[in-house]
């Protein structure tokens, strides 16, 4: 009824890659590109179809033509670093999102990208360092204190529990807000006051395995040796697939505590 509106088109396309029509979306950003030349509307959407597709260095060059056509912005900045690191280039994709940050102090969602990146990649001093400055406009953002929290633990630093019950104050029914302040009170000593915590997180997030994963070693802790093991047991069939770390973690565990 009205091929030119653009946001329609955009919106179908953005439908048929959810639902796996590639072809489909992939026309349709072709007859985009012959009726808007020049615009880089075509382009992007042609990248997102790319990056469905796994076809990532085929999406890099739509989403910088993109660029280089229509200028960018902080949706299509966190793309083309998606598009780089799926492809293999990380520095290169950290350097351009580091970058675009830089110049753009109030963009909360691609310094929240980047401090993620930076987590994929364990340079954790850099995600601490971007989380703090997101976190000193939005001091009661569930997510962010959470993270920090997170971090603070990996790196050791005694703030953990102090961001983690902060967290949990502020997203009480938030899974993951729960297993992170569970999982700190466990490794401070507090096993039952963390395994409670850690039983409500696993109720709302029950197909999360490393959730269970914390609950076994809070039975651990508190001797409830065969309640651990058959914990241990279904995190190991959940994770076997997917997660090698996790699964080697559980092995360890599963050592210690013997047949």
């Amino acid at each position: 009824m009205a091929p030119d509106n653009l946001a329609a088109q955009q919106e179908i396309i953005k439908l048929e890659i959810h639902l796996g029509k590639l072809d489909a979306a992939r026309e349709r950003t072709e007859e985009l590109l012959l009726t808007m030349p020049g615009s880089g509307v075509g382009e992007w959407l042609r990248g997102d179809v790319m990056m469905a597709r796994k076809n990532y260095p085929a999406a890099v060059a739509d989403y910088q033509t993109s660029i280089d056509l229509a200028g960018g912005s902080s949706v299509l900045a966190i793309r083309i670093y998606k598009a780089r690191f799926s492809a293999g280039q990380r520095d290169e994709a950290i350097e351009l999102l580091e970058t675009w940050v830089g110049a753009h102090k109030d963009d909360y969602e691609a310094a929240r990208t980047l401090a993620g990146a930076y987590i994929s990649v364990r340079r954790l001093s850099k995600a601490i360092e971007v989380h703090e400055k997101m976190i000193a406009d939005r001091p009661n953002d569930p997510k962010l204190l959470n993270n920090l929290a997170w971090l603070y633990q990996r790196t050791g630093d005694k703030r953990a529990l102090t961001f983690a019950m902060r967290a949990y104050q502020n997203a009480p029914k938030d899974p993951s807000a729960t297993d992170t302040l569970g999982w700190i009170l466990v490794q401070s000593g507090q096993a039952a006051r963390g395994l409670k915590l850690l039983r409500q997180a696993n109720a709302r997030a029950a197909r999360q395995p490393r959730i269970r994963f914390h609950m076994a070693v809070a039975l651990k802790q508190l001797n409830r040796l065969d309640e651990a093991r058959e914990e241990l047991k279904a995190v190991l069939q959940a994770a076997k697939k997917s997660d090698p770390e996790l699964v080697r973690e559980v092995q360890e565990q599963l050592d210690s505590l013997g047949k």
